[in-house]
Formats: structure tokens, C-alpha cells, sequence
């Protein structure tokens, strides 16, 4: 894309990924634990002539509106068409109450879910707020569309919608079920008795570091990769270089944010500034050090830069020692959270930090050879 030139129609497909992301989010979370299934309930459908229960909690019963109110504006968004604009607002409800209907009907197999007519009337009820929602922003982009503005107006749809994607689950991977500030990729525990950890491999040297100086360092070093990592991702994706430092201290920042008021939540005040340790804040200078100089690079240079750091990332988190103050808070936020977050949720939360890198580090090795077959096409 070059500035100056005006934008064509183009297919939505970041807001149609997202969608089936979505989509896939509501599965999990509507049939997580997937074990044991056996009918618990006299026939599949017994449910329906149950009516609405007595007992419910206004957390659940907005979590179900707003899970399906986001599919539905999304699906709206994604195949909305100003020839036919009553179409994709009525496929979204009709698709978001079959949805509900099937997930329901499922949970009659399963032994810790209890199925609803309460919770499809409310994920039917979000499907239709968010069909409708999404066609008055179609409308609204139907509008603008007849007036061109400049490619550099749309710097969000300049690189690949998947890349995009990553972004979105990076920032939910954030919630403190991480164990160092904007790292991801904590291998499940079961897997740790395969792996030695840093410290066991460095009390082999004549004169290891002190525990303490370990965990320092390591946090450090492991903050800088992770943040160089995201700054990879994020000038692959936005080719302004100012954009593209707005928005990775943006999202540096809503990371932190989110963290600090889910920690005050889940416990005593804590102050704002409690995860910049010495570490963290040595690892921030570090990580805009390599941001800065893995910038300087061409574009395939980057990605494949991207590679590496996302290696070392993956290796520093899972080699790093315990940390019982991080396990405690962990702890605490479970605790504090679990009316609002329930098993599922928090799974799906846990295992999005656990893909992350792994994808990222699939999207970096494919950009590259995109971007090699580009160039040898010129």
C-alpha cells in the first residue's frame, strides 16, 4: 500500500476471523470440561420443558449476553452487504440462537455444566443486540465508503488479519495468570518434570549466582524478549513508524493496566507500580533497546528476528525458577475471581498464554517466506 492512493472495497477478513475465533471461544467455554459424557438428563431437550430456574447469577447472565452479542456483531460485520442489509443481521440471531440451542442441548451430556432455558434466552437475547449493532455500523461504513480517504487512514488493515488475531489473544493472555510481566508460553506443570530448570543447570558452574540475582536477571532479560517479540509483530503489521510506536505502548500499557486491576481486585490494595520491580524496569529499557535496533532492519530481516527472539522467549520462561510470591498472588486471583470467571474461562485464558509464541513464532516463519517469495517475484 502506498499513501495518497485510495482505498478499494476489500473483504473484511480480520472481523471474519475474528468471528470464527469467537465462535470457537463460545464452544469452549460452553463445553469445557469435555469428559465423561453421558446423557445426565432424561432426553437430550429435557431442558426445555424446565423453564427459567430459580436460581442464577447476574455474572453468568451477563456473560452469556455479551458472548453473544460480540459473534453476532462480528458475523453482521463480516458479511454485511448494503444490497441486502437485513441479511446478515438476521443469519447472526438465527445462527447465534441455533448455537445456544446446540450448546445446551450438549451440556445435558456433560457433568459439570447445567443446561438452561435461561441462558438461551440470554445468549439469543446478545445474538439480537449485536446483529443490530452490527448493522448500524455497517450502515455507518457504508457511508463513509462513499467518500475515499487516503490508505494511511486504514493503517489497521495493512498487514495480515491473522497478525491481528495475535494481538487480540496476546492482550487476553495478559490477565495475571502469567508468571513475568508480558511473557507468554508456560508450558503446562506436567511438562516441567521433563525440563530442568535455570537454576538446576546453572548450579553446575564453579560459581553460580545467587537465587535472587537469578530471578532478577532472568526477569529482565525474559521482559526485554517478550516485549521485542510484540514490537516484531507490530511493525510487520502498521508501516507508520509513528502509528506503530503509539500503538505498542498502547498496548504495553492496557497489558499493565489490566494487570494491576485484576491484582487489586483479587486482594489488598496493591499499588500501581508494584510489578515494576528493578527487574521488570531494566527489562523495559532493554526491550525498547531491541525494538528500537530490530527496526532497523528490513522487513524479512525482521521476521526472521522475530523467530529467534520468540525461541529464546519460550526457553527463558520454562527454564525460569519458582517463584512463590507469583504463586500466591496466582492464588489469590483465582479465588477472588471465580464467581466472574468461571473454570472454562479461565482455561481458555491459560491456554491462550500457553499458544501464543508458538503461533506467533508459525506466523513469523510463514511471513518470511511470503516476504522472500515477494521479492524474488520483483
Amino acid at each position: 500500500m502506498i499513501d495518497g492512493l485510495y482505498k478499494r472495497p476489500a473483504r473484511p477478513a480480520l472481523i471474519r476471523i475474528l468471528c470464527l475465533v469467537c465462535l470457537v471461544a463460545i464452544a469452549w467455554l460452553s463445553l469445557y470440561p469435555m469428559s465423561d459424557w453421558r446423557l445426565r438428563q432424561p432426553s437430550t431437550f429435557a431442558f426445555i420443558g424446565h423453564g427459567i430456574p430459580r436460581f442464577h447469577t447476574q455474572g453468568d447472565l451477563i456473560g452469556n449476553i455479551a458472548a453473544y452479542l460480540v459473534y453476532a456483531m462480528l458475523f453482521t460485520l463480516g458479511w454485511y452487504s448494503p444490497r441486502r442489509a437485513w441479511v446478515a443481521p438476521v443469519l447472526a440471531t438465527l445462527s447465534g440462537a441455533l448455537l445456544s440451542i446446540s450448546f445446551e442441548s450438549l451440556q445435558s451430556w456433560l457433568p459439570n455444566r447445567v443446561p438452561s432455558m435461561l441462558d438461551f434466552y440470554s445468549n439469543t437475547a446478545g445474538a439480537a443486540l449485536g446483529a443490530l449493532l452490527g448493522s448500524l455500523i455497517g450502515v455507518l461504513r457504508t457511508q463513509q465508503s462513499d467518500q475515499p480517504g487516503p490508505v494511511s487512514s486504514q493503517w489497521y488493515e495493512q498487514g495480515p488479519a491473522i497478525g491481528w488475531i495475535l494481538i487480540v489473544i496476546w492482550l487476553i493472555s495478559q490477565l495475571p495468570v502469567q508468571r513475568l510481566l508480558f511473557s507468554t508460553g508456560h508450558l503446562p506443570p506436567a511438562l516441567h518434570n521433563w525440563l530442568p530448570s535455570l537454576q538446576d543447570l546453572l548450579a553446575l558452574m564453579p560459581h553460580p549466582p545467587a537465587p535472587d540475582a537469578l530471578r532478577s536477571i532472568l526477569e529482565t532479560v525474559t521482559i526485554a524478549v517478550s516485549i521485542a517479540v510484540l514490537g516484531v509483530l507490530v511493525m510487520d503489521l502498521v508501516r507508520s513508524g509513528v502509528a506503530r510506536g503509539g500503538f505498542l505502548l498502547a498496548l504495553l500499557l492496557l497489558a499493565y493496566g489490566m494487570r494491576v486491576l485484576a491484582t487489586g481486585l483479587s486482594g489488598p490494595a496493591t499499588p500501581p507500580l508494584a510489578w515494576l520491580t528493578s527487574g521488570a524496569q531494566a527489562g523495559l529499557l532493554l526491550g525498547a533497546l531491541l525494538v528500537y535496533l530490530v527496526g532497523s532492519f528490513r522487513r524479512r530481516a525482521r521476521v526472521i528476528i522475530g523467530v529467534a527472539l520468540t525461541l529464546i522467549g519460550i526457553g527463558l520462561v520454562n527454564l525460569a525458577p519458582a517463584d512463590p510470591y507469583f504463586q500466591t498472588s496466582a492464588n489469590a486471583f483465582r479465588a477472588a475471581w471465580s464467581p466472574a470467571m468461571t473454570p472454562s474461562l479461565r482455561s481458555m485464558i491459560t491456554l491462550f498464554g500457553v499458544i501464543w509464541p508458538f503461533a506467533a513464532l508459525v506466523y513469523f516463519l510463514a511471513r518470511s517466506v511470503t516476504l522472500r517469495r515477494n521479492s524474488r517475484a520483483r
